[in-house]
């Protein structure tokens, strides 16, 4: 931000100008750096987290029901949006478009135009179809990775503190994913830089945190697939947002950002848009994820762990 000759800003330059050699020294400087915290971590001496009392079943709170209802809204604006939008988002509104982002309301653009003059709201309908699908193809493939190495090994220690920040750490791999993108980019290879290539690109660095979620089906497992939906989604517009995720004309939350950040002074609402969007979309998933978490380890409807009585009420908790 400041110009500073910082290791992040090294390795930013080495992506602009493909330094293979440069990245690799950089991802091993990385790599060490979060080893080295892990161990310290491990090290340290930590604090037993409270275990969740299953047996008095906990009720989804105010903030639950208005996640779910943002997550409900988003949902249908994605998969709706060839039918409720108002424009083409790849349109162009020649007509009242003079080379300036269009102001809201004007010239039947609600939101406004974005600066090559497309109805903002329609991008914007369209970039939480492909954003908020990509977030949710990729937790699908990191659960259904989670849930086969958790069944192909079941003595795998339960980590239950670690779910608190499973959607948060998939994040730390935002290099290597920066990395392989930039190597396809180098080879020119579409096949994976496409919204596809992506999802499956987070989703095999999203599934780690969340294998001891699927030792045991429960609320707890629907909140760790919430985290990772949202981490998915903060790493995708992270990556668009640098130019190296979902490319124009196609539109994205995050690539709406980058696109809007030059005119931001002569037109906030391309940026404030987007933003308010995904700052939305992810507190609704983490506030989500965490409500289910407080849950416990609450057998979920459709499944019951076999040889596990249900728990009762004891006196002492009465």
């Amino acid at each position: 931000m400041f110009a500073w000759p910082g290791v992040g800003r090294l390795f930013f330059n080495a992506f602009s100008q493909t330094d293979l050699a440069m990245i690799a020294a950089n991802l091993l400087l990385y790599s060490a750096a979060i080893v080295l915290l892990k161990l310290i971590a491990d090290l340290s001496p930590g604090v037993p987290a409270a275990t969740p009392n299953a047996a008095v079943p906990k009720r989804f709170s105010v903030l639950a029901f208005v996640a779910c209802a943002v997550l409900l809204v988003a949902a249908f604006a994605g998969l709706t949006a060839n039918l409720i939008a108002p424009w083409n988002p790849n349109y162009i509104d020649q007509v009242h478009w003079q080379g300036y982002p269009l102001a809201p309301g004007a010239a039947g653009h609600l939101l406004g135009t974005d600066e090559n003059g497309r109805d903002l709201l329609s991008r914007l309908l369209f970039g939480i179809r492909t954003s908020f699908g990509i977030a949710a193809f990729a937790a699908i493939v990191a659960s259904a990775i989670g849930a086969g190495v958790a069944r192909a090994a079941p003595s795998l220690p339960a980590a239950r503190g670690t779910l608190s920040v499973a959607g948060i750490r998939p994040f730390a791999a935002f290099p290597f994913i920066m990395t392989a993108i930039i190597v396809t980019f180098k080879f020119h290879d579409p096949r994976v830089v496409n919204p596809i290539g992506i999802a499956l690109i987070v989703a095999a660095v999203s599934w780690p945190p969340i294998v001891p979620a699927f030792r045991r089906l429960s609320a707890m497992t629907l909140g760790a697939f919430a985290d990772v939906m949202g981490g998915a989604l903060l790493l995708e517009v992270t990556i668009s947002f640098f130019g190296y995720g979902v490319q124009p004309p196609d539109a994205s939350l995050g690539n709406m950002l980058a696109l809007a950040q030059s005119n931001m002074m002569m037109a906030p609402w391309a940026v404030v848009a987007p933003l308010l969007v995904i700052v939305g979309l992810l507190f609704a998933l983490f506030a989500l994820g965490e409500e289910l978490r407080e849950m416990g380890e609450i057998p979920l409807p459709f499944k019951r762990s076999r040889g596990v009585a249900p728990a009762t009420p004891s006196s002492d908790t009465c």
